[in-house]
């Protein structure tokens, strides 16, 4: 991954100017552009922590779906306990 950034950066708009320089001086100009490896890792877990936020918010949709269902479960049982009751 980390070469694939470098590789371009190295053929970049920026660098085609930049023929008069060293192999050192291009190696510097890309460590000093290129993207570390704790950016990689902090976007990666921004990614990961947006997907865990939807994940969430579908699961809790789905306990309150579910949810509901049982209560309404319940009332219709509680209708049906006094339905007998009173045919009883």
């Amino acid at each position: 991954m980390l070469l694939i950034i470098a590789y371009a950066i190295l053929y970049s708009d920026e660098m085609k100017g930049a023929v008069d320089m060293d192999d050192s001086q291009k190696l510097d100009f890309i460590l000093a552009n290129m993207v570390t490896r704790d950016d990689l890792a902090n976007m990666a877990t921004k990614d990961d922590l947006a997907d865990m936020e939807n994940g969430l918010l579908k699961e809790f949709h789905t306990v309150r779906v579910w949810n509901r269902s049982m209560m309404d479960m319940i009332d219709l049982q509680n209708r049906l306990t006094r339905v007998e009751a009173k045919i009883c």
